[in-house]
């Protein structure tokens, strides 16, 4: 019998600027790194380390959906996850920056 556990998606930021990585934390329902996760965006692919995070870099602004994906294993099966990320031309200080 499988189980099956939702991932949560997190980037260290909702607004991002072109050519500047982001960086991407998957874990489970109960916070722990899931290694080995898929994140992708359009036609980008990143995998997580063992701390569950990856970097991906976005060359051309927009908003952007990040998904995470994880093949099941023996016993555990994962939901996958998504997040929207806001992606500013460069020169342009992104707001979260501006603000904090």
């Amino acid at each position: 019998m499988r189980v099956v556990r939702s991932l949560t998606l997190e980037a260290a930021t909702t607004e991002a600027t072109v050519g500047d990585p982001v960086t991407v934390r998957v874990t489970d329902d109960f916070g722990r790194p899931i290694e080995g996760a898929v994140v992708t965006s359009e036609s980008i692919t990143a995998w997580t380390d063992e701390r569950g995070r990856c970097q991906i870099t976005f060359h051309t602004p927009g908003f952007r959906t990040l998904k995470a994906a994880r093949s099941p294993g023996e016993r555990v099966a994962y939901r996958s996850a998504r997040a929207t990320l806001r992606v500013v031309p460069e020169g342009r200080v992104p707001l979260a920056r501006r603000i904090g």
